[in-house]
């Protein structure tokens, strides 16, 4: 039926074209409906974008609470600003990495980012210099 990988068409193009889109689509572990060839399948690409939906919220989650506690728990003040350096490098290049974004929209959440980091680092500092 389709003997070359040119001969496939989408009536459509894909919503999001993102690294992590792309992973999960050419690595999605649920069979869907096998054609006659046996190399083509079709699967609904709601549930990829659901599973990628799903795997960028608990990335997020996992960045923003393991910052929050890793600052809690340091007690150095040059080890809480290399931390809120490493963890804010490391959300820039996840958000730039699994996600569409643009370079002003990666540049505007790790600014969000950072800021949320900084107030909780500065609230310590505070609290440090009065005691």
């Amino acid at each position: 039926m389709l003997d070359d990988e040119t001969d496939l068409a989408a009536l459509r193009p894909s919503l999001d074209i993102d690294c992590l889109s792309c992973f999960v689509s050419n690595y999605w572990p649920f069979h869907g409906k096998l054609y006659l060839d046996g190399g083509t399948q079709h699967f609904l690409e709601s549930r990829v974008q659901f599973v990628v939906l799903i795997i960028s919220t608990i990335f997020a989650a996992i960045l923003l609470v393991g910052a929050i506690t890793s600052l809690y728990y340091v007690q150095r003040p040059v080890a809480k600003l290399e931390l809120l350096a490493a963890f804010t490098s490391l959300f820039a290049a996840s958000v730039g990495g699994i996600t569409s974004a643009k370079r002003q929209g990666v540049f505007a959440a790790t600014a969000a980012y950072a800021a949320v980091l900084v107030v909780f680092v500065s609230r310590d500092f505070a609290n440090d210099k009065g005691s």
